[in-house]
């Protein structure tokens, strides 16, 4: 009897983790492509959010690739051409890597910096009959708290 319960579990996990990753078609027609990438990215856009202030109204923000300590500075994204209703910019970047942004503020006479940094990576999920792309790890914020 134990080895009836045993094989009947081990049908239902493989039934269940088929239809999870999506192996298992389940009949009906109502696939949403609207957010489904199908082609593998190569590139990914960094989503930056920083501060402004009456004192400072366009910060430098320093990219770097790997960890801060690492110093691989890359480049520097100068804000000033950012629209002022907008408190955030977008940096194209290669996926797998690790990022680190550097956020230089003034105050007074006072430099502050604000650090952020993600590994940026792609992943997939199965829709239906198709692989779906997706970006994660590129949201960063070096936005001063008040």
């Amino acid at each position: 009897m134990r080895k009836f319960f045993v094989l009947l579990f081990v049908i239902l996990s493989l039934v269940s983790c088929s239809k999870r990753l999506g192996l298992v078609d389940d009949g009906t027609d109502q696939c949403d492509y609207s957010d489904c990438n199908s082609q593998e990215p190569s590139i990914a856009i960094l989503h930056v959010k920083f501060s402004r202030s009456p004192a400072q109204m366009s910060p430098n923000i320093f990219l770097m690739i790997g960890r801060f300590e690492d110093q691989n500075y890359l480049d520097t994204v100068l804000t000033d051409t950012v629209p002022i209703y907008r408190d955030f910019i977008l940096i194209p970047v290669d996926v797998d890597h690790y990022y680190t942004v550097v956020a230089q503020y003034l105050r007074h006479d006072d430099t502050i910096y604000a650090i952020d940094g993600s590994y940026v990576f792609k992943t997939f999920y199965y829709l239906c009959d198709s692989i779906c792309w997706q970006i994660k790890g590129n949201s960063l914020n070096v936005k001063l708290k008040n």
